[in-house]
Order: C-alpha cells, then sequence, then structure tokens
C-alpha cells in the first residue's frame, strides 16, 4: 500500500473545501479550519463518493481500501456536517 502524494492529499481537500469558497492555500497556517467551516450531508456525500472513486483511479486501490482512506481524510481533514442554515 502506498501513501498519497501531497499534490493527491491538496486535490482531495481542495474539492471539499470548494464547498465553502476556500482552498488549501487559503486555510494554510489556520489551526482547526476544518472545524471553522461547514458542508451539508448532499455535500459531504458528493465528496466521500467523489474522492472514493478518485482513490480508485488516480492511486489504483480497491474500494474496500479507497472508503477506508476517505475515512481516515475525513476525520483528520473533514469539515463539520450540518443541513441546519445557522450552523
Amino acid at each position: 500500500m502506498r501513501s498519497l502524494k501531497q499534490d493527491e492529499y491538496n486535490e482531495i481537500i481542495n474539492y471539499e473545501l470548494a464547498f465553502v469558497g476556500l482552498t488549501v492555500k487559503d486555510v494554510e497556517g489556520i489551526d482547526n479550519w476544518f472545524h471553522n467551516n461547514t458542508m451539508t450531508n448532499a455535500q459531504y456525500e458528493q465528496w466521500r463518493d467523489w474522492t472514493v472513486e478518485y482513490l480508485i483511479k488516480k492511486c489504483k486501490v480497491s474500494r474496500k481500501e479507497a472508503e477506508k482512506w476517505f475515512r481516515w481524510i475525513n476525520i483528520n481533514h473533514g469539515l463539520r456536517i450540518s443541513d441546519d442554515p445557522k450552523s
């Protein structure tokens, strides 16, 4: 099993951050940036599905392995999830 390259990881995080109008460069040096932004459940599902397919194609891993990698990425850098507009 190989590790994600930094540019691959950034591409995944940039996809996530696009939901809130940010990029990896925008959040560099900001602690806990992932706790300060929120995405909807639908956005989370879209990010999850895109990331799993990206990992399968780009990193040549199985779906099971891609889903495992996604869970690790989400635990470490996933935005908060809420469908409440006041969040």
